[in-house]
């Protein structure tokens, strides 16, 4: 998982050099979507308007389709970022995102670490049954990794971000 402050550095360092990938951050820091299912969705997935993500059933690992509530700081950047530039992160997506990454000073980068820091958060703001639905995990994977990592505080300046 990364700390609030490994989160900000990240987000700080898109912002100076690559904004275009800032729209990544909100799917899959704020949103706890997969690599995988960033990489196929389409952009009516997202909807500002209802202010939730749709990972469809063809894009989702489980098959199933769940919807996630956009949380604000998601929000603030799709809402900021041109809808045409919302997927565009997908162009020579690992330089850039290690680019980042070095700026940020994170060295240590696990598998969907991204997902895994919004599931944290999730647990501490939704609960088992609602993160477990917005997440498509279930219960045990729930309790087995995220439950209780981050404190309601740190979830609290999370949002902030």
């Amino acid at each position: 998982m990364l700390t609030v402050g490994q989160c900000q550095d990240l987000i700080k360092a898109s912002r100076q050099i690559d904004e275009d990938f800032l729209p990544y951050l909100a799917l899959s820091l704020f949103e706890g979507i997969r690599p995988e299912e960033c990489n196929r969705k389409a952009i009516e997935d997202i909807d500002l308007k209802r202010k939730q993500v749709t990972v469809s059933s063809r894009a989702a690992k489980t098959r199933n389709r769940s919807i996630v509530p956009m949380l604000l700081p998601a929000f603030t950047i799709l809402r900021n970022t041109p809808e045409s530039r919302w997927l565009s992160w997908r162009t020579n997506f690992r330089r850039r995102r290690n680019a980042i990454r070095r700026e940020a000073k994170i060295h240590e980068w696990p598998k969907d670490v991204l997902r895994h820091t919004a599931a944290t958060h999730f647990y501490n703001l939704y609960g088992m049954n609602e993160a477990t639905k917005a997440l498509g995990h279930s219960s045990a994977i729930m309790l087995r990794h995220y439950r209780q990592i981050q404190s309601k505080e740190e979830t609290q300046a999370w949002l902030r971000l």
